[in-house]
């Protein structure tokens, strides 16, 4: 909820953690199409919709791949807010723009579900689990899918390289031939 100078502020609400959320973005490289600015804007959507006020905006630009989030600057600032209970709900835009890893996802969960804050994806289409054992064996098997993604994207860039140099295609000084 984003509020205007002639709101009326009832300390009830600006008071209640419940009713503030952070939102967190996170790109890899300056080449990906989620740029930070579009997953902020996505989650304020997100986040009108469900009426609450922004507690602040954390931001990373690094791999989830290879940093787990308590590592991150951004995402390990975040943690600290929500152990000092400032907000109860975390929006994102998607599971892997927090973790892409299967033990990091787990040991997440659980210590947000100890300080009883939730999280909200900004992606429509972005699955939302259920309490079942079922939506939780689902959403680690999204996030198990998040894992293998950068592995799969190395693998083939790695194949059409090596098939463009058999084809004698060379887009880069490394690989080229000599003589």
């Amino acid at each position: 909820m984003i509020m205007k100078k002639t709101d009326k502020i009832d300390n009830k609400l600006l008071n209640n953690p419940d009713n503030y959320a952070a939102i967190y973005a996170r790109i890899s490289s300056k080449k990906e199409n989620n740029s930070i600015d579009t997953q902020v804007d996505l989650a304020k959507t997100a986040l009108n919709g469900k009426n609450l006020l922004v507690y602040g905006v954390y931001t990373d630009y690094v791999s989830g791949h290879t940093i787990s989030p308590p590592d991150r600057k951004g995402f390990g600032k975040l943690l600290e807010d929500a152990k000092a209970g400032c907000f109860k709900t975390i929006i994102a835009y998607k599971h892997d723009r927090i973790v892409r890893n299967l033990n990091d996802w787990v040991n997440l969960t659980a210590q947000l579900r100890k300080l009883n804050i939730k999280i909200i994806f900004s992606d429509i289409t972005e699955y939302v689990p259920d309490k079942s054992l079922q939506g939780e064996f689902l959403e680690n098997l999204i996030i198990m899918v998040a894992e293998l993604e950068p592995s799969n994207i190395q693998e083939r860039t790695n194949n059409g390289q090596v098939q463009r140099r058999i084809q004698g295609v060379y887009n880069s000084g490394k690989h080229s031939p000599v003589g």
